[in-house]
């Protein structure tokens, strides 16, 4: 909840209090309703209708059945309800956003201290009263931080049913350009529903708080809790700061082995290890082939001597021992021999099983 310097303007009936405007006056040259000018004190309101109204749309200047007094007749308050049915249309998707948007009117229209922020520029002469005065413009005096807050709170709206902003038709310039100098020129001069000119002035002097209006507001993300309005605040999709905030992004832990990429050292480790089966291999066989050779040359020459108690033991042992080592240089050679006839696809197999 916000409130310029902690300075909310306060709805009192007092003898320094008076309105500028009381009940309607017919309509002006261009068609549009008029105020009957007025410059008494602000009356009590006692219409039970009118006092419905007034509490369901303007709950922020409504004081109960019997202490509301206003500068506004019944037929205003019906008048003023009815119109806030387009605001409502456009800005109601953000409680906060239409309640404060409502407060900036009500105030004008039905405050019991309209001196004190309102000034009267032009007066015209009554279509259905004879002799009675009529407001035709005005100076509207709000505190300048209480303009921004409104523009803030409904910056993000979105128009019911589409992917537009609000305050595209609402500002006169693209919702993320306008300001609120511009929100309060359209709102004031620029609308043509607006029935008379309203020059919407800024101050924030405040040793002359009481010269301009100011009042509560609440931030789109706030739930409104007030004495007679109880919202929600509003959605992610009209309020940024009702989103939930994104979570950082982790990078990605790197997969190291000595500080170098993981991937990188398993790929080398395994060309070093295919390359050192490739070598094992050609060694292992070298030395089998002249391990064989050694062996029928040594064979050959123990022919030559009779045995002397030849035993079938030791042939079986020999014949199973000459078949194992056939059997292991056949392998080892049939291995070495594929190394080294396909390096290029022994390499890619061996890349291959290790990235799986």
């Amino acid at each position: 909840m916000q409130a310029s310097l902690g300075e909310v303007h306060r709805y009192k009936h007092d003898k320094d209090a008076h309105c500028i405007w009381y009940q309607q006056c017919g309509l002006n040259p261009t068609g549009k309703i008029t105020n009957c000018y007025y410059n008494g004190t602000a009356k009590l309101l006692t219409d039970a209708t009118a006092l419905k109204t007034l509490e369901t749309a303007c709950g922020m200047v409504y004081n109960g059945p019997n202490s509301t007094y206003t500068c506004c007749a019944p037929d205003q308050i019906a008048n003023m309800a009815n119109q806030f049915g387009m605001a409502k249309l456009m800005l109601g998707r953000c409680p906060s956003c239409y309640y404060n948007f409502r407060s900036l009117f009500c105030s004008m229209t039905c405050s019991p201290d309209h001196n004190r922020f309102l000034a009267i520029t032009d007066y015209g002469t009554s279509t259905l009263y004879p002799g009675k005065t009529t407001v035709e413009a005005i100076n509207y005096t709000i505190a300048d931080d209480f303009a921004e807050r409104i523009l803030t709170s409904c910056r993000d709206v979105l128009y019911p049913g589409g992917n537009q902003h609000s305050l595209d038709s609402m500002c006169g310039r693209p919702y993320d350009q306008c300001t609120k100098e511009a929100f309060m020129q359209y709102l004031g001069i620029d609308n043509p529903q607006v029935p008379f000119p309203i020059h919407i002035l800024f101050s924030n002097n405040t040793s002359e708080a009481e010269s301009y209006y100011n009042q509560t507001t609440f931030l789109c993300s706030e739930p409104i809790l007030s004495r007679y309005e109880n919202k929600t605040a509003c959605g992610c999709l009209d309020c940024q700061k009702s989103c939930s905030p994104t979570p950082p992004d982790v990078p990605d832990k790197k997969f190291t082995i000595w500080n170098l990429d993981g991937w990188f050292v398993i790929a080398i480790v395994g060309i070093v290890l295919l390359l050192s089966t490739f070598f094992l291999s050609t060694f292992t066989i070298s030395k089998l082939r002249k391990s064989r050779a050694t062996e029928y040359r040594f064979t050959d020459a123990i022919t030559l001597i009779p045995p002397v108690n030849p035993q079938k033991s030791s042939g079986r042992m020999k014949n199973i021992r000459k078949s194992t080592e056939q059997f292991l240089e056949r392998i080892f050679f049939r291995l070495g021999l594929f190394c080294a006839q396909r390096p290029y696809l022994v390499l890619t197999i061996g890349l291959i099983v290790i990235a799986s």
